[in-house]
Parts: structure tokens; sequence; C-alpha cells
């Protein structure tokens, strides 16, 4: 009886069609497709969710009603569920939940506290105005303040890709580095385009290629993981730019006033103007690298989406009329 179902299974396996080509030995496999989360913060609190890969948006927490909460200005997450919020008078929220409830820690300062980034599960850093730096080893529920050495605005913070290299940059052309995980810092020397700009955001591919914004509309980029920089070539910007992200090694978008979108595909030597019907300031971008589907936000409730690596962007619509400004965007 074995024997014979033994040749039955046999039968029946080499008489399956498996979509293989005479010439080809792949057989076709069903690839699952898993739709990443986004959230994004704003003026007088706002947080909004996305569990479609952007599709869609509602309302994740609103805490509008809040006295201490006015707007958030950065919002950054270690893993699904927990994330953690900053914003002015050195407010920083914090969640165990993905966002569903938020409790408030001491960030030591009373400065607004303008980006916010992971280096690992345990430690973060917060920068912001007044050269403020505070920095968390315990995943956030107490922070110490750490010098910077500079009185400079500083607008943005980025760890490196799995390292404890991270940068700051800011206004007057400030960039600081350090190689500790941001408990010294060191300002790295500048050529005279970076002293007369304000920087507002920076990022890495996984090279450690790294790239800056700047008000001015400038770009700037290195090759040497963020010691040296180089201003970048761009046809005809002169809008501020306030988020700048890779969407893979080679391509980066830029966003900024009047709707500005660039792109480089060169990894930030040359850009590029994307052309669209949008009018309203953008103030941030974020990629979610493995769908490829980016969100930009930007004023009066501004949401665009794009699945084409940045090559096209179409207008999201939240299901609560949303008029606020939006300032930051992460992918989970």
């Amino acid at each position: 009886m074995r024997y014979i179902k033994l040749l039955l299974l046999i039968f029946i396996l080499t008489s399956c069609d498996i979509n293989q080509n005479e010439n080809d030995s792949e057989i076709e496999i069903p690839i699952s497709y898993k739709q990443n989360n986004f959230v994004i913060v704003g003026a007088n609190g706002i947080i909004l969710n996305s569990e479609d890969s952007g599709k869609t948006w509602t309302s994740l927490s609103d805490l509008s009603s809040n006295p201490i909460v006015k707007d958030l200005n950065s919002l950054q997450f270690s893993n699904d569920s927990v994330g953690l919020a900053i914003g002015d008078k050195g407010i920083i929220l914090k969640t165990d939940d993905g966002g569903k409830s938020w409790n408030s820690t001491s960030s030591g300062v009373n400065a607004v506290l303008y980006s916010i980034d992971f280096d690992n599960n345990l430690i973060a850093l917060a920068v912001g105005e007044k050269g403020a730096i505070v920095k968390s080893i315990n995943g956030g529920d107490s922070w110490r303040v750490i010098p910077s050495g500079t009185s400079a605005i500083l607008e943005n913070v980025r760890f490196m890709n799995e390292s404890d290299t991270v940068i700051a940059v800011g206004h007057n052309g400030t960039i600081l580095r350090s190689t500790d995980a941001g408990n010294i810092w060191s300002p790295v020397p500048l050529s005279v385009p970076l002293k007369m700009d304000d920087l507002s955001d920076i990022d890495f591919n996984s090279n450690n290629w790294g790239i800056i914004s700047s008000l001015s509309g400038a770009i700037f980029y290195s090759t040497n993981a963020g010691v040296s920089w180089l201003p970048s070539q761009i046809n005809s910007n002169t809008k501020p730019l306030h988020g700048i992200t890779y969407v893979n090694d080679t391509t980066v978008i830029a966003v900024g006033d009047s709707s500005t979108i660039l792109m480089s595909t060169d990894a930030g030597v040359t850009w590029n103007n994307i052309h669209n019907a949008y009018t309203q300031n953008l103030n941030d971008v974020i990629f979610d690298h493995v769908n490829n589907v980016g969100i930009i936000v930007g004023n009066n409730g501004t949401i665009l989406r794009t699945i084409d690596n940045g090559k096209t962007w179409n207008l999201c619509y939240p299901k609560d009329s949303i008029k606020q400004n939006l300032f930051d965007v992460e992918c989970l």
C-alpha cells in the first residue's frame, strides 16, 4: 500500500504545471508584501499614522488639549513599539505601544528641540536651539545634557549605519561630528560655501556617503563618512530646503519651499528639479526602502506619496481634515 501511495505522489508532482519555461530553471514563487507603517508629527501636537504604506492616514494621537505639548518637530522609532517625539520647550514624549499613548520625560533643557535619532534600542540623541544636545542611554526614559561647544541652532542629527559615528548640522554652517555615540563632539572644518549657510537636514547611505541640505537651497555631499564636505551641482534652485533622504545608495530626494522637489541619481553630486503641480512648503521626506514607497510632508496638512522612487508624487488625503503644518515623517 505504501508503494502505491508513493507512486501516486510522484505522478501528481511530475504532472503539476509549475510555471517553468523550457529554457528557464527558475520556479515562480509568490513573494509576500509587507506594508510598513508611517508616522507623522506636526504643529499643535498632531500625530498621524498610516498602516498601508501611506495610502490612507488617521489621527493616531491628538495632543492639542495637553497644556505641555506645543509643536512636535521630529520623531524616531527604535522598533515597532517604542518611539520618541520632541518639540518646543525641550519636550520629549515616549510611546511604548506604537504611538497610541504618550508620556512626557524631562530632557533637562528648555530649548526647542528639532531632531532626534536612535543609535540602537537604548541610545538616542536630540538636538535643538542654542546648541542643545541631550542623550539617553535607556531608550528615552531619562536624559542628560551633552556639551556641544556651540550656541548655533542645531537642526538635525543622524547616526551613520551600524556605527557610533554621528553628525549634527545647524545654522552658520555648523557641522559637529562624534565617534563615541555623542559624548564628545568636534567641529568639522568647513569650506567657504558651508560657513555662509544654515544647514537643515542630513542623511547617509549604506556606504556612509553623506548629504546635507540647507536653507539657501544649496546641497553638500561627503564621500568619507562626513570628515569633509563638497558643494553639489544644482540646476537653478534658490528655494530653502528643509528635508533630504537617500532612496537607495545612488538616488537622493530633497524637498523645500514652494513645493520644491529635487532628485539626484549619482548619490548627491548633481541634481535636477522634479516638476509638480503643488504649492505648499515641504518640510520632510522619507522612504520605505523595502517597498520603494516615499512620503513627503509639508504645511497645511500636505502629504505626498510616490511609488516610483520619487519620479512622480500624488496627494494623499487623511480621513480627518488636517490643516496643521506637518514637520516630520518616519517609517516603522
